[in-house]
């Protein structure tokens, strides 16, 4: 009855095989929580995570929710997740069963130190933004100090120039004035002479 086709290696034709069992996932514990540890639950969820939000650092990376908008659950799995319940009343303390397939531990960790990171990151790239424009506006304004006294200096130097001139030009013209009265004056006393020589 198995003519025609090819049987897969290591199977005979006519010999049945034995059926796959089902493989069956360990049940996860889950939803412990010690009786007292409840009271600290509930003045967590109704009190502190609203009053003192920093008490409950990173409780959005952790728990996905906000810290102000938590449920009993979400306390629960923060405190199992970061390890920060209180101790003696907490101990044994699982997460709860509606999150016992949610992620915490390493990926929270993990979340905290990427966080971390980039915010180191994205607090020196400011940093090395507002020094880089600093150094700009100081070259700038170095450079531009330099140009107005190139400026000034030059501009100065014309007017000294332009006086120099002026009073060069007011001298030769007070000596051709000096020479033409001089010129003017002899003039004048040849003809007084002349006309006495008659």
């Amino acid at each position: 009855h198995c003519t025609g086709l090819q049987l897969p290696c290591g199977r005979t034709c006519g010999v049945p095989t034995a059926q796959p069992t089902a493989i069956t996932a360990s049940p996860i514990a889950c939803d412990n929580v010690p009786s007292a540890c409840e009271a600290h639950i509930e003045w967590a969820r109704d009190y502190g995570t609203k009053s003192n939000p920093e008490w409950y650092p990173k409780f959005f990376e952790v728990t996905g929710v906000q810290v102000g908008a938590t449920s009993a659950d979400d306390i629960v799995f923060y405190w199992y997740c970061t390890g920060a319940a209180p101790q003696s009343d907490c101990d044994g303390l699982e997460k709860p069963c509606s999150r016992a397939h949610d992620e915490c531990g390493d990926s929270a960790l993990k979340s905290e130190t990427e966080a971390e990171v980039n915010d180191t990151m994205s607090s020196s790239t400011v940093v090395a933004v507002i020094v880089a424009v600093v150094l700009s506006v100081c070259f700038v304004g170095v450079l531009t100090v330099a140009f107005m006294y190139h400026k000034r200096r030059n501009k100065d130097s014309q007017t000294a120039h332009n006086e120099l001139v002026a009073i060069t030009n007011m001298n030769d013209n007070a000596e051709t004035n000096h020479d033409d009265q001089n010129s003017a004056i002899k003039q004048v006393e040849d003809d007084s002479n002349d006309e006495f020589d008659v």
